[in-house]
């Protein structure tokens, strides 16, 4: 599962020229661990380019970029209750923004 955070203490804020987002309090050193997410939880390219809605983007179109067949994986996800991030993808506000 997800380990790391245990380790940093975060915080949830509205940043003023950074954004809404999570911070650490603290500066952290490089290499310093912040979070390890298991390969299976991240949404990426390479699952878009493997999934049913991928390999039929390429066999109409295969010049069409990873990027183009992500956002469409994506957005097939948010109507899709079967699609592997449906939860997070319906949990996203409706407009504004892209989760990419």
């Amino acid at each position: 599962g997800i380990s790391g955070l245990e380790n940093v203490d975060l915080r949830i804020s509205d940043v003023p020229g950074a954004g809404f987002g999570v911070y650490a309090r603290e500066t952290l050193g490089p290499g310093a661990l912040v979070i390890r997410v298991p390969h299976r939880s991240v949404l990426n390219a390479t699952k878009a380019l493997q999934s049913t809605v991928g390999k039929v983007a390429r066999e109409i179109d295969p010049n069409c970029t990873d990027e183009f067949v992500l956002v469409l994986w994506v957005a097939v996800g948010r109507c899709d209750p079967r699609h592997p991030f449906f939860a997070y993808l319906t949990s996203l506000q409706d407009t504004g923004a892209t989760p990419l």
